[in-house]
C-alpha cells in the first residue's frame, strides 16, 4: 500500500531528525 509505505517513510524521517536533536514540531 502507498500509505503504509509513505507513513514508514515519514516515521524514518522523524526518527532521523530526532536522532540529530532538529525536531522542532510535536
Amino acid at each position: 500500500s502507498t500509505l503504509v509505505t509513505f507513513t514508514a517513510y515519514r516515521g524514518l524521517s522523524i526518527i532521523h531528525e530526532y536522532r540529530r536533536g532538529s525536531v522542532m514540531t510535536v
